[in-house]
């Protein structure tokens, strides 16, 4: 059951992730995070501290919401011949129905506002990389997947996805079945040993 004050902090954060993608960080003031959100300002820093805190916590946010279901997947055990194509496919799913919290956390994931959510990134970065790891070990055994670090699973994983879907955040591609299709055969194949 939400609180108030959870509640509070959600409505902030969807103004603030609104506001960014409109306007970007730089530009955008504490007082249109509290003018759409209905908060005071007194609000915003009681919750948050500054529009640092808020974008810090708006992008931890964002990472456990995108990790959720790919720790879900995970979680099934199911082979690398069905596990890997429902990661492709769970990443560029989520970029298509999220595309403002994509932009976000490809915007600023190096950005200096975002240093307050550094350990909660790491944090929720950790938990994936462990699941990752238990899951991939008994087909690492078995010579179904290759045997390398879990960062690195992760990377031939998703690293065409990722590029995929920032070109398509950015205009430039289609993420049409076909292109899903081949992209999540080309990482099972690039993680077979």
């Amino acid at each position: 059951m939400r609180t108030d004050s959870d509640q509070r902090r959600q409505t902030i954060l969807e103004a603030a992730l609104e506001c960014f993608a409109a306007d970007g960080y730089d530009a955008t003031s504490i007082e249109e995070i509290c003018e759409l959100s209905g908060a005071s300002v007194g609000s915003v820093y009681h919750h948050y501290g500054s529009k640092e805190g808020v974008a810090a916590a708006l992008y931890a946010e964002g990472i456990a919401g995108y990790q959720k279901e790919l720790l879900a997947i995970l979680a099934s055990g199911g082979s690398p011949d069905t596990v890997v194509p429902a990661l492709v496919r769970h990443h560029v799913d989520w970029v298509r129905t999220n595309p403002g919290w994509a932009r976000y956390l490809l915007l600023m994931g190096h950005a200096p506002a975002t240093v307050e959510a550094l350990t909660a990134v790491r944090d929720h970065n950790r938990v994936l990389l462990d699941q990752l790891a238990g899951w991939a070990e008994p087909h690492i055994a078995a010579r179904r997947l290759l045997n390398v670090s879990p960062l690195v699973l992760l990377a031939l994983i998703l690293g065409p996805a990722h590029a995929l879907s920032r070109a398509w955040l950015s205009g430039t591609e289609e993420l049409d079945d076909t292109t899903i299709a081949s992209i999540a055969t080309a990482a099972v194949r690039s993680t077979q040993p």
